[in-house]
């Protein structure tokens, strides 16, 4: 494998990481202002 086969792979898996944090994060922003249980259990725990 070349070096710029593995590079574009490596950034790759890091983009798609990134996304994946970023739509995890708007949904758990989305459901913390939607659900009143998680709001309930958020207030529980902190």
């Amino acid at each position: 494998m070349s070096r710029k086969v593995f590079v574009r792979i490596i950034l790759a898996v890091v983009i798609v990481c990134a996304v994946l944090t970023v739509a995890h994060a708007i949904y758990a922003m989305y459901a913390y202002e939607h659900s009143s249980i998680i709001y309930f259990i958020s207030k529980e725990i902190w």
